[in-house]
């Protein structure tokens, strides 16, 4: 057992004991707890300060245990939350540190939905260790309120309480404020990749097909951006190669506008006819990956307004299985890719179609894929892979982030992001849920990892699922994923 695993059970145990001391009370039960929770802070400042990253981490997946992040906070909200129990703390001051942590995550996922960079919270360490102090004196506290004739330490203590309560709670809202300013700052500071465009003439190749097609609402707007652009119009037709037959209309024109679900939009970028266009979208599908980044959290009735296009060049990603290649901006393999193949018959509502799918996922036996993944020759070894992803564009569907790192457009680099258990396979299915929180959050923990390079490669002892965009592509015991090609796409 590594060093990593065996904190966690220490450190789990401890909390145990805490907890029991303060429900049993009584002096002995107080005194034990006390003497768990001071060995729980040496193995935090140990952690800290002595002990390198490399081992905290599992040597062969290169990750820390998903319980170390979870006990941390955990552990801090259920002994303030006992201690209010017991009435040694305020249930106020409780709601303000909760608050403290609502708000700060707010920002997080603001700064993740509309792609700014956060500092870290300059306050994080500080409150921290204040944190650790004020739980020290509320543990004393308790125990000299059981011995008898210590009422002149008892009254030193108290004081000690209330004035580090009120620092702690400074601190929060010192917090606040600093993520408030840093994100109003960020935006302003933000940088537009491309070059604003004025597009003269412009063609929309919509998909009757695609799911949100059917919806009045889409199809109104869609009236009103064609109408507003001035643009041509083309109905795609139900065709294996739905492009072909209009290669005449295609090639008079600069800047197209594939109208449909991301499946189309890539069925447009593998399209040879369509690779030396300035390729925008409008989203008529179900998870709308592409609408999440082409219009960065805009509501649907922006692209009604006559806003500037700007063109950018990104990367296209080719990637290679055993029966076949495909190009693309996004890939799951793991999980997610097993979702998709369980809700490939889908009805007018998309969301009840994933639901569905998530419900059958949840009630399956088994969801960990033994992977092997090697990253510009790196090489890591999940025995218990939940997902993976592999991405040039940092969301999913509904502004779901699903890539923590800022994705650099044309920088010939992918971004993955790994989602692993290091310890039993039970907590897959929760650990994938917390995943995708933190990913919008943007909050690169375990079980997160971040990774990057110009080539990804991955395999399994027995097949695993693949999906690219929206499609999904069947089972592989092997892939390969790297850049082959830039295309010039219209963005806000």
């Amino acid at each position: 057992m590594g060093f990593a695993k065996l904190q966690v059970i220490v450190r789990f145990f401890l909390l145990f004991f805490m907890v029991y001391g303060l429900m049993a009370g009584g002096v002995v039960a107080l005194l034990m707890g006390f003497l768990a929770f001071i060995l729980s802070v040496c193995s935090v400042m140990y952690e800290r300060y002595f002990v390198s990253g490399e081992e905290l981490m599992d040597t062969q997946s290169k990750m820390r245990s998903f319980l170390h992040p979870v006990l941390d906070k955990l552990g801090v909200f259920l002994l303030f939350f006992l201690f209010w129990w017991v009435g040694l703390f305020s249930g106020w001051v409780m709601i303000v540190l909760l608050l403290c942590e609502v708000f700060v995550n707010r920002f997080r996922w603001l700064g993740a939905r509309f792609a700014v960079l956060l500092p870290a919270d300059r306050y994080t360490l500080r409150k921290r260790w204040l944190t650790y102090l004020l739980l020290f004196m509320l543990f004393l506290e308790g125990v000299l309120l059981v011995l008898p004739e210590k009422l002149y330490l008892l009254y030193v203590v108290d004081v000690l309480v209330i004035v580090l309560t009120f620092i702690l709670v400074v601190l929060c809202v010192f917090s606040i404020l600093f993520m408030t300013y840093a994100y109003g700052r960020a935006l302003r500071e933000r940088i537009k990749s491309g070059k604003e465009v004025h597009v003269d003439s412009l063609l929309v190749l919509v998909n009757p097909r695609s799911r949100g097609y059917r919806d009045i609402y889409r199809r109104r707007l869609l009236k009103k951006f064609i109408r507003r652009r001035r643009a041509k119009v083309i109905y795609l037709t139900n065709e294996d190669n739905m492009f072909g037959r209009w290669k005449k209309e295609i090639t008079r024109f600069n800047h197209i506008i594939i109208a449909g679900g991301d499946g189309t939009f890539e069925s447009a970028i593998n399209d040879p006819l369509l690779r030396k266009k300035s390729l925008g979208f409008f989203p008529m599908g179900a998870g709308n990956a592409f609408y999440s980044y082409f219009y960065k959290g805009k509501k649907f009735e922006y692209l009604c307004s006559e806003f500037l296009f700007r063109e950018v060049e990104l990367d296209v990603m080719q990637v290679e299985w055993d029966t076949g290649k495909k190009q693309t901006f996004f890939t799951s393999v793991g999980l997610d890719a097993e979702l998709l193949s369980l809700s490939l018959e889908r009805t007018s509502h998309g969301f009840w179609n994933y639901f569905v799918a998530g419900t059958r996922i949840f009630f399956k036996r088994g969801v960990n894929y033994g992977l092997m993944c090697w990253v510009d020759g790196r090489k890591y070894v999940w025995k218990n892979g939940i997902n993976l992803t592999i991405s040039k564009i940092p969301y999913y569907g509904f502004g779901m982030r699903s890539i923590v790192d800022f994705v650099g457009s044309d920088d010939g680099q992918l971004y993955g992001l790994a989602c692993v258990n290091t310890h039993a396979a039970v907590f897959n299915k929760l650990l994938r849920a917390w995943a995708l929180l933190l990913a919008q959050l943007g909050i690169a923990k375990s079980p997160l990892l971040s990774l990057r390079g110009r080539e990804f490669v991955v395999t399994g002892g027995v097949a695993f699922p693949l999906q690219a965009g929206g499609e999904f592509l069947g089972f592989t015991k092997r892939a390969r994923f790297k850049i082959v090609r830039k295309q010039r796409v219209l963005m806000v």
